[in-house]
């Protein structure tokens, strides 16, 4: 049922859908200026079809942000992580494959929220072009990913912040910022693209507090000129097709979108943390670079 559903809506010009439990309520991110053209993300839905209809009217008010970009939620983040891992799947992999077949159908790109579990296998599986987290990859799904070309985008910052309370609830034993710093290195060594995600899920992870993340990739196999690249031309290639002719390089006829800081950051990648000069498709916005 949900196959015809997906379609349905992204014909009808839905441009983002985010697949989401029932109870999460909607969410939208209103970070971009007026009149950027670049892709935004918009709405949550729930995953059956009943709650999904009822959603609609919500999505469809959202549309006019420019979404270009469909999300869902595959595996739970409610329970508890000292016990159950993230076993818990919310979609089955007949409803994963739907959104994404149609997605892509109709010439979006598509995310997925998994820490693991046949929630994250069935993201792999079905060809999610940015799946999220994956903090239980394993070689076998290494092996997928490499077969159908695609990138791995980790977040850390949220994870820092739940290290302490997940020490506390195994004993010490493990957390999530361990599990993904394993996944990372896994997909780093066997060349997996790493694109930039932002962990900001909160007030107390705010977006534009993340370059504290290029240090952990430095620390997890990735030189640090890689590291600054996971947030370039690798996040420009996953958002949307053909965005890395518009983003992500310095070069003639793309966006001029450049910032610069006080010295080199290769050399000492926490300089990322104090941005000095900011220009957005050619206009400067900010300017702190000495004269």
């Amino acid at each position: 049922m949900l196959r015809p559903l997906v379609s349905a809506l992204l014909a009808a010009g839905v441009a983002a859908m985010f697949v989401r439990p029932a109870d999460a309520g909607m969410h939208a991110t209103k970070e971009f200026e007026a009149g950027d053209t670049r892709p935004k993300t918009i709405a949550f839905l729930p995953p059956h079809a009943t709650l999904v209809k009822r959603k609609v009217i919500k999505a469809e008010e959202q549309i006019e942000e420019g979404a270009e970009l469909s999300k869902f939620l595959a595996a739970s983040v409610k329970n508890e992580f000292a016990k159950q891992g993230y076993q818990v799947r919310m979609l089955t992999p007949e409803e994963v494959n739907a959104i994404v077949d149609e997605s892509h159908r109709l010439g979006l790109k598509v995310a997925c929220h998994t820490y693991g579990g046949e929630g994250m296998k069935s993201c792999i599986n079905a060809g999610v072009d940015a799946p999220n987290h994956l903090l239980e990859l394993d070689d076998d799904d290494v092996k997928v990913m490499l077969a159908k070309k695609l990138p791995f985008v980790p977040t850390v910052d949220d994870l820092v912040a739940l290290e302490q309370p997940d020490l506390r609830e195994t004993g010490g034993r493990n957390s999530r910022l361990k599990l993904l710093e394993q996944a990372v290195k896994r997909a780093t060594a066997a060349g997996i693209p790493i694109v930039f995600g932002s962990g900001a899920t909160s007030v107390a992870i705010p977006h534009g507090k993340q370059a504290g993340q290029f240090g952990y990739y430095a620390k997890w196999g990735l030189t640090p000129a890689q590291s600054l690249q996971t947030a370039y031309l690798a996040a420009a290639r996953m958002l949307n097709y053909d965005w890395e002719k518009h983003i992500g390089t310095i070069e003639k006829g793309k966006f001029a979108d450049i910032i610069a800081v006080s010295g080199n950051p290769i050399a000492d990648l926490g300089l990322m943390r104090n941005v000095k000069f900011v220009m957005k498709g050619g206009v400067v916005s900010k300017n702190e670079l000495a004269p």
